[in-house]
């Protein structure tokens, strides 16, 4: 089973995700992620490309 199917990764990323949509802490969910990116036994290896398309799908779109 690939990580990224676990439940405590989809746990962890949906967080990650709430706590960027609140401005006070947009900064550190995002350093976190990048924490987790370069965990060195390799458990959370995409997290960040998962929460970069999850962000970018959420932002609205300007001058829409």
């Amino acid at each position: 089973m690939k990580n990224a199917d676990s439940e405590h990764y989809k746990t962890l990323l949906a967080h990650l995700v709430w706590m960027a949509r609140m401005p006070a802490a947009k900064a550190h969910a995002w350093f976190r992620v990048q924490e987790l990116e370069k965990e060195p036994y390799g458990f959370y290896v995409g997290i960040q490309d998962e929460f970069l398309a999850i962000m970018r799908k959420d932002k609205p779109a300007e001058n829409a």
